[in-house]
């Protein structure tokens, strides 16, 4: 018998961007990601960020020198469940005393 073979995904329609994978290691750029309008991406930089911000008082630090409150506080009304948690974890972890 032969091996059966799965689905192979449909290419993109020509006037798509072929899909694209970011690394990035700075939070300026991540904060920079919360201004996208694709859920994808808006997911993943609100979880790196809640991510960098449990870290240190000095990440927290960051993020609001950056500008990433207004941004984030805007990220908790969002229809997308995961967006909203990590924007608000997030908010949270930025609002502690690092007294």
């Amino acid at each position: 018998m032969g091996k059966k073979k799965g689905k192979e995904p449909e290419p993109p329609a020509k006037d798509e961007f072929d899909p694209l994978q970011i690394v990035s290691k700075n939070p300026g750029t991540v904060v920079l990601m919360l201004d996208s309008p694709e859920e994808t991406v808006l997911q993943s930089a609100c979880e790196a960020l809640y991510m960098f911000s449990e870290k240190c008082e000095e990440n927290r630090q960051t993020l609001l020198t950056l500008g990433a409150l207004e941004r984030l506080l805007k990220h908790t009304m969002s229809e997308d469940k995961m967006i909203r948690k990590n924007a608000t974890r997030c908010l949270g972890t930025m609002s502690q005393n690092g007294d």
